[in-house]
């Protein structure tokens, strides 16, 4: 306001003094010229101050756009050491704290607090943007399933925390069997899901049985007398294959291993070890 002031102040001030010292009067032509280019220079020194008062704000507006569209957190001036410069570092924090906030909201609910691996939902979600990828790039994804084996005897003769305690052990070593590419999840309770792309049954294979080996070997499996081992049964979703089709098969295979005496290997084609 106060520039806006000033700007349109400055030629009626210079025209009241112009005619009080007559040299309007004396040369009209030349004190209209020199007036009118004294309002054009005031008019453009008055808008020029104006969009330097308003470019910080324009420059918010911007960081605020390009957060809420994208999630990007840009840089904001910090030479600015009045109000907007407050204005615009509070902004920033505040929005740096927020994302970081959503953020940590965001992976615990995708993370087991247990294992720290994928919870069910998490797990759920990304199995379905892997189907839907396969099918478009024609490429086999082959899942496969498992539990540990009388997991429910352990939990009541040792308690739930030992129960914990095996369960974050077979979910690292587990995952530090697969290939690089493919992940795992807890799907639930003792039972887990690992993904493996552009997998058939004999890389299926081939990874189950260097998590069995990695487990059996693991220092876990003989503390305080506990040996751990899983049952697991897996399904190669092809091309175009219902998603339920496939899960229910990789379900089914694993409750045949379960009947033919647990710590057994079930799939398509039907292996039983």
């Amino acid at each position: 306001m106060g520039v806006a002031l000033v700007g349109s102040l400055v030629q009626w001030v210079v025209l009241a003094a112009w005619g009080i010292t007559g040299h309007i009067a004396q040369a009209p032509e030349t004190s209209f010229f020199v007036i009118l280019a004294i309002g054009i220079l005031m008019t453009g020194v008055t808008l020029w101050g104006i969009w330097n008062l308003l470019r910080p704000v324009s420059m918010v507006a911007t960081f605020l756009d390009k957060y809420v569209k994208s999630g990007e957190i840009t840089d904001l001036p910090s030479d600015y050491e009045d109000e907007i410069g407050t204005i615009m570092r509070n902004t920033r924090n505040t929005v740096v704290k927020l994302d970081r906030s959503m953020r940590e909201v965001t992976l615990a609910s995708e993370i087991d607090a247990i294992t720290g691996l994928r919870n069910r939902h998490a797990s759920a979600e990304r199995l379905q943007q892997d189907l839907a990828r396969a099918d478009r790039s024609q490429v086999p994804v082959t899942m496969v399933v498992f539990d540990i084996d009388d997991f429910r005897k352990l939990n009541e003769r040792y308690g739930t925390k030992v129960g914990d305690v095996c369960l974050q052990h077979f979910a690292s070593v587990a995952a530090g069997s697969i290939r690089e590419g493919d992940w795992i999840g807890r799907w639930g309770g003792d039972e887990f899901l690992v993904v493996l792309w552009g997998a058939d049954s004999e890389i299926a294979e081939a990874v189950i049985w260097r998590i069995r080996r990695n487990v059996a070997a693991s220092e876990m499996a003989h503390e305080a007398g506990i040996k751990l081992s899983a049952s697991y049964g897996y399904s190669t979703h092809l091309p175009g294959q219902l998603n339920h089709e496939f899960l229910n098969k990789a379900d089914s295979a694993l409750l045949q291993a379960k009947k033919q005496g647990r710590n057994r290997v079930c799939g398509e084609p039907s292996v039983a070890r």
